[in-house]
Formats: C-alpha cells, structure tokens, sequence
C-alpha cells in the first residue's frame, strides 16, 4: 500500500470530505491517490457537476468529461511521480511549489473552460520537503524556453524564510520543464543572502532563454552573489559565477598628487585617472596640503561585484552583462567611483570586451 510510504504525515485530511471526492468516482481506480492526498493541502477540490455544490456528497453523480479528465490526470501525475522516488530521481521530500498558486477556483474555472484535465494546465503546490516541514517558499517567479524545445518552462526561486528577518537560507533555482513536468533543482554555491531575483533572456546566441539569478549578500559593500545558467547541449551549465569574475579582475588604486586619483586595470592593460576635486574642500584638506601634494600616500581598491546588469547593446537578441563594482577610496564606504566592465558570450566563457570608470556627479555650489 502507498500509505506504508508516506505514513500519516497529513491524517486530518482523511477526514476532510473535499480531500476523499475522488472514491465516490464510479469505477475510479483510486490506489495512487491515496497517499497523495496526505501531501496536497491545497488541492482544488472536485468540480461539481452542473446544479450541484462541491464536496463528496456532490460528486456521487459527478459524470462530466471534465471531471473524469481531471481524476485521471491526477493519478497519472501522482503516479508519474512515484515512479521517479522509486528510481530515485526525484525524491518526493524535493518536490518544489508551483509560485502562482493562489486563486483555485478561477484557475480551475480556465482548466474546465478549456475542455483540459486540470493537471494538464496547472501543476500541484507546496512540495519543497513537504514532508519535512520545511520552511521553503517560492521568493520569484518567471516563464520562458529555458531547455530550447519550444515549451515554455517555469523557473522559481525558493528559499527558507527567517522569522522576523529579510535573511533567506537555502535559496535553490528550480526549473520546471514546460514539456514533460518534470522539476530540476539547482542548490546555489552561495545559498543564503537577502532578494534574490530572476531574469531570463539569451546571452549565448543560441535564442533560447538563459537564467541570471542575483543575491545581495547583505554585506557593507553592497556586494552581490551572482550566477548565469544555460542548456548548453541539452544538459543545464552554469556559466557565469561572480566569484569567478571577482578573482580574474585585478586593479590597483592609488592617489596621486594634485587631487587625482589613479586606476589601473590589469586585465585590460588600461589607467583610468579620476579628478577627486567634486568630493568637496573637506575631504581634500584631509588628504592634501594646502599646495595640492599628498600628506601621505593612499591607496584604494575596486571592491567585488556590485551589479550585474543584462544589456543588449548590439540590439541582436543576445544580451551583453554589464558589471559594476565600487572603487573604494581610503575605507568601504568611501566611495570615488565605478568600473564598468561589458562582457559578452564568446563560446566557451563571458569575455571582457569594453571597460569604463565612471563617477557620481557632485552638488552645485
């Protein structure tokens, strides 16, 4: 029996008629539902046939195409998920929620308008480790051909919620294959951080949908986790890593007499020279003489990656990553300016292309 399996993880909702509906289905062969049902404590209830109301008592003469529709499908996909826990492929502790779960009635309503069986439209909620009450939830949300089979999958990112705190844990990328249902989980390398978010569009070329997820590490420099996922040959890669970025970009930082200061970029082999005069009279008289020479030397730093921002500067389809760090002066919040570095898909890696250092305006006096 399935129960042995699941145990009685949800044993309230064998006594909640809308959960038992589907045994008073005539000839309904109910065995991969039984368990099921402990698991979905938000599972739209049975469709009441023309002039009744909902609920078991309703669904004893419930005879509609789409109310057999949506009973079988159920049990295919029940069933379908059986059989990946038995091949340990997808274990049913890790099925992910479906992120816009909330209005049933009128996404059922759109199922039955539809002449479809309501699995076939819209999948079940509240399976990331369900049975271990997890703390998960869906953070964001967003549709496109992420696998490059012409299906529009959703990609959602779930994270473990702190009480009373904006600080999430175990943020993971989930992938829905919009052509066979099936759930792919990616547990970032950096997993814990504050908004994470989700942008999808092409950054190889290749004209299908490539995933850019961002995490704030809650750091004082404003600093950010950030990764770029691709089907290359039909398996999911990740391509782009900001601590990868963070270690291949050396720069050095120093003052110079005469209220400049002095960027070099090694990896472009260029010097950017910034007029430190807009950071007002104050601030100089600390770090210069009166004469414009330094009372001693400083050196800076460019901090790691603070921004990552998708540009389609070529206006061809294939996104460019804009990256921003901070150029720190004396201390962190010190602030003189940024690096601006383009980069674009080259095959194989995200490649430096064009490299900028920009400043803040200063107020008018």
């Amino acid at each position: 029996m399935m129960y042995n399996y699941y145990g009685n993880i949800m044993p309230r909702q064998m006594h909640d008629p809308s959960y038992l509906h589907y045994q008073s289905e005539p000839n309904a062969d109910t065995s991969a539902f039984d368990a099921a049902y402990l698991v979905m404590p938000h599972v739209v209830p049975y469709p009441a046939a023309a002039g009744q109301t909902s609920g078991a008592a309703s669904v004893q003469k419930a005879k509609t195409p789409v109310q057999k529709s949506w009973l079988q499908n159920q049990k295919s996909w029940v069933q379908n998920q059986w059989n990946h826990n038995q091949g340990m492929t997808v274990p049913m502790s890790n099925w992910v929620p479906y992120p816009n779960y909330v209005n049933y009635d009128s996404q059922w309503s759109y199922a039955a308008a539809s002449g479809m069986g309501y699995v076939n439209r819209v999948p079940y909620p509240n399976y990331v480790n369900y049975m271990n009450h997890s703390r998960s939830a869906v953070i964001t949300a967003k549709e496109g051909d992420v696998t490059g089979d012409g299906y529009r999958d959703n990609v959602f990112i779930t994270a473990e919620q702190t009480p009373d705190s904006p600080f999430l844990q175990n943020i993971t990328l989930v992938i829905q294959n919009g052509k066979t249902s099936e759930y792919q989980r990616v547990l970032l390398k950096e997993s814990s951080g504050y908004n994470p978010t989700l942008f999808l569009g092409d950054f190889t070329g290749n004209r299908v949908d490539d995933i850019l997820v961002i995490i704030d590490t809650g750091g004082s420099g404003g600093t950010i986790y950030a990764y770029v996922f691709s089907d290359l040959n039909g398996q999911l890669m990740q391509i782009f890593d900001a601590e990868d970025f963070n270690n291949q970009y050396k720069y050095q930082v120093r003052y110079l007499n005469y209220f400049r200061a002095e960027v070099t970029s090694f990896n472009f082999r260029q010097k950017f020279w910034i007029d430190l005069q807009y950071k007002g009279k104050e601030y100089l008289s600390e770090v210069y003489k009166p004469d414009g020479t330094l009372k001693q030397p400083v050196e800076g730093w460019v901090s790691p990656l603070s921004g990552l921002y998708p540009i389609d500067y070529d206006r061809n389809g294939t996104f460019e990553l804009q990256a921003l760090q901070s150029i720190a002066g004396r201390y962190n919040a010190d602030g003189i300016g940024y690096m601006q570095t383009v980069m674009k898909w080259s095959g194989r890696a995200f490649t430096g292309d064009r490299q900028n250092a920009v400043i803040t305006g200063g107020d008018i006096r």
